[in-house]
């Protein structure tokens, strides 16, 4: 079971998962093991498309790796896939494949996810909020909408709710990347090409230069001011969110509402750190610090349940592929 090529891809992107992204990946142990596959494969997407655009490679390079992988993708997509060579594609692609075949999730949510890849390879600041969420709806709003989908995989429930619980997934979703690009204010400063994911009308109003702040490394009032209201308005986000989190079918809702609780801590902690995001030293949670967050906000049983999946998902996935 161990060689077979499927397994070999869903085991890619649960690495690539467990590797990039710890808060997430913890959250997802409270899902069954058929649901945290799915969520691994689409991670293993999302995050192999993220490493060319935030690769350590030419802008030229960038674009050449970007769209090769775009296009491997979309001529999967329209393929046999039951006769196709696997091996003329990225590792991942297969396990890719089996979920959205298996989930069903739509092409146009693909369509939007490589268009916002693109643009991070084009488009460098943004006018307004409305001009980020352009950008948002294929990085951050597709997220929602696949959970959804990987959550309907298994539960009918979800099947009328779909419309009423969309907008809120997609609150979720903006609000985790709002949350992200809050934290790595210095890391996107000093990508190449250079990003600012801060819209410049708020720039401006409070008289904030990033790239000034990020040379000097200077945390003054006006910039504590400003990362204040920015921190308030993403807390806004996760609280309308929240009202969709709670419509959600009981295993489901402590599963998301566990990812939501362990992300949006970063917040906290910049708080704590009196916003000094300009460090070289990324503002992390602590493993320690994520499962005393879980013991004081989920049921022990949960609690429980997240540290054996973490270790029977993470070391032993084997065992529920030779199960199913």
């Amino acid at each position: 079971m161990l060689d077979t090529p499927l397994y070999k891809s869903y085991k890619r992107c649960q690495l690539l998962f467990l590797e990039y992204s710890k808060s997430y990946y913890l959250g997802a142990m409270l899902f069954d093991f058929n649901t945290f596959k799915h969520i691994s494969a689409f991670y293993g997407l999302v995050r192999v498309a993220d490493n060319i655009v935030d690769g350590e490679y030419s802008i030229e390079e960038k674009r050449n790796r970007l769209t090769e992988f775009t296009d491997s993708f979309f001529e999967l997509y329209e393929n046999d896939l039951y006769n196709c060579d696997w091996d003329k594609y990225h590792p991942i692609m297969m396990a890719v494949f089996d979920t959205i075949s298996n989930v069903k999730i739509p092409i146009n949510v693909f369509k939007r996810f490589f268009h916002s890849m693109t643009m991070d390879l084009e488009t460098f600041e943004y006018s307004t909020f409305t001009d980020l969420e352009n950008y948002m709806d294929g990085s951050a709003v597709i997220v929602g909408e696949v959970m959804l989908y990987i959550m309907a995989n298994d539960c009918k429930f979800y099947d009328e709710k779909f419309h009423i619980l969309h907008p809120y997934a997609r609150d979720l979703g903006i609000a985790f990347q709002l949350t992200n690009f809050i934290r790595d204010i210095k890391e996107d400063l000093e990508m190449d090409p250079s990003r600012v994911y801060i819209p410049n009308n708020i720039l401006k109003i409070y008289d904030i230069d990033l790239h000034k702040y990020n040379k000097y490394g200077i945390i003054d009032n006006k910039f504590r001011l400003f990362m204040k209201s920015q921190i308030e308005l993403n807390r806004e986000i996760y609280r309308n969110a929240q009202y969709g989190i709670n419509k959600l079918e009981p295993t489901h809702m402590i599963a998301i509402n566990a990812s939501k609780i362990l992300y949006s801590s970063i917040l906290d902690y910049i708080e704590k750190d009196d916003y000094k995001v300009f460090e070289s030293k990324k503002i992390k949670v602590s493993f320690r610090d994520k499962l005393k967050l879980m013991y004081d906000s989920i049921p022990l049983v949960y609690l429980l349940k997240m540290m054996v999946n973490y270790v029977v998902y993470s070391y032993f996935m084997f065992v529920y592929f030779w199960l199913e």
